[in-house]
Parts: structure tokens; sequence; C-alpha cells
């Protein structure tokens, strides 16, 4: 795969996380689920699902192809950089890096010896998700990235508003 290919595919990945971040939160009025019944609980749990998949593609396995280590240059500076912006310690990331990993690997891939669903934190992952976005986008041409969002945050507050509208209908 060449490297566009691969740029636009990790742009791909942090929209499909904006996306569903949007959709999970655009379910809760405060600690409650909007519509809680069955079929709107399993939704909103298959968004935040998707959230960790997608995160763990980005930041969770060094290896991974889409994995930042793998695309960015300056992984020294990347994450520094990263790190400021997001206003969080070393320990901060690597405290939410390990719950995304715990929830992906025992509870949602294969269900080990964990009794109860725990979230991981999803807003440093979001603002990491952000940043990721930004730094490819700088790497790349309007033409490159033709037809995927180029505004993640933009993105994120279109889905949620898209899916606001919908809860409201059901609540109607």
């Amino acid at each position: 795969m060449d490297r566009i290919k691969r740029l636009r595919r990790v742009v791909l990945l942090c929209c499909h996380f904006a996306r569903n971040f949007a959709y999970y939160k655009s379910g809760w009025e405060g600690k409650r689920l909007k519509v809680p019944n069955e079929f709107w609980v399993t939704v909103n749990g298959n968004f935040v699902d998707i959230c960790v998949l997608e995160w763990c593609k980005l930041f969770g396995d060094d290896s991974d192809k889409h994995h930042w280590k793998q695309i960015v240059v300056d992984k020294d500076r990347f994450k520094s950089e990263m790190l400021d912006k997001l206003k969080v310690s070393q320990y901060d990331f690597e405290e939410c890096w390990k719950s995304f990993r715990k929830y992906r690997d025992k509870f949602l891939a294969h269900l080990d010896s964990l009794e109860k669903m725990d979230i991981p934190y999803l807003h440093i992952a979001w603002g990491a998700v952000r940043f990721y976005h930004s730094h490819i986008v700088q790497l790349c041409s309007s033409e490159d990235l033709k037809g995927l969002p180029i505004d993640v945050s933009a993105y994120y507050d279109n889905c949620l508003a898209d899916a606001g509208r919908i809860y409201e209908k059901l609540k109607t």
C-alpha cells in the first residue's frame, strides 16, 4: 500500500472513531440513556465498542499498520506535542492506553474474566484522535484526502447533531 493510501486510511479511522463517539455521546442524558430499551442499549454499546476498536488501530499496538508509530516520522516530537496539546502526562496517557487495551482484550474480543463492562475514558482518546488526524491532514494535499473530512471536530459536531435529531424523534 502506498503512503497516501495509508494516510487516507488513518484519516478514515479517525473519522470512524469521531462518528461513533458522537453517536455514543448523543444517546446519553446525564447518566442515563435517552431511550433505555434493549435495542438502543445495544446500539449505544456498539458505538463504544467501535470507538475502542478504531482507537486501538491508531494507538493500541505499535506494530499495527495505522498505529501512529508506523506513520509519524518524528515520533518523539509527535508524542510530546500530543501530550502537551491534550494537557495530560505520559502516565495519564498510558493509563488511557491500558484501559483501551484491557477493554478490547479482556471484554470486547474475548470476554475473559471481567464481569462488568468497564468503558475506557474516551475524552483523552478523542483528543489523541483529533491530534493524529490534524497531523495527517497537514502531511497531505486536499486532493490526497478528497472526500474525507479535513476537520474531524466539525465532522464530530455534525454527527452529534444528526444523532441528536434522531433521538429527539424517538422521544416523541
